[in-house]
């Protein structure tokens, strides 16, 4: 009987010691899990924040594309614009000669027609006007 009291308290201190080993591994799990969730919890965060960043970028990013083609279809019409402004120039330039033209002519005439003259000055004014809001527009 006293063997098997001494097998029974060995047997119970084995299993025991068994126990102890397994709480403590249990407890390094358990703590190994809180660590990990722990991590997993800030890099959910991380993914989080870049998605926002990511978000803006790409938002940026379209706001430059729309910008880049308004620019692109501006730059297109530039060749054509040019050459409508040398038109105007030219125009102007000629329309200018024949004004001045007009006015000697008219300043032969005589004071009768005078007020001919101021109507061509105020044309001559008007379309001065005309080609500096053009060379506003496209400069």
């Amino acid at each position: 009987m006293r063997r098997t009291i001494e097998a029974l308290k060995s047997h119970n201190s084995a299993r025991d010691s068994e126990i102890e080993r397994t709480t403590d591994a249990s407890e390094m799990l358990k703590n190994e899990l809180a660590n990990k969730t722990e991590a997993y919890m800030q890099t959910l965060s991380i993914l989080s924040q870049k998605q926002e960043e990511l978000s803006a970028a790409n938002e940026d990013l379209q706001k430059l594309n729309r910008t880049n083609s308004e620019l692109s279809e501006k730059l297109k019409r530039m060749p054509v614009m040019e050459q409508e402004f040398e038109e105007l120039k030219s125009n102007y330039a000629f329309v200018s000669q024949k004004l001045e033209d007009y006015e000697k002519a008219l300043e032969e005439l005589g004071g009768h027609l005078s007020e001919y003259a101021h109507f061509c000055f105020f044309l001559d004014l008007c379309f001065k006007s005309t080609l500096n809001l053009f060379s506003n527009v496209y400069n």
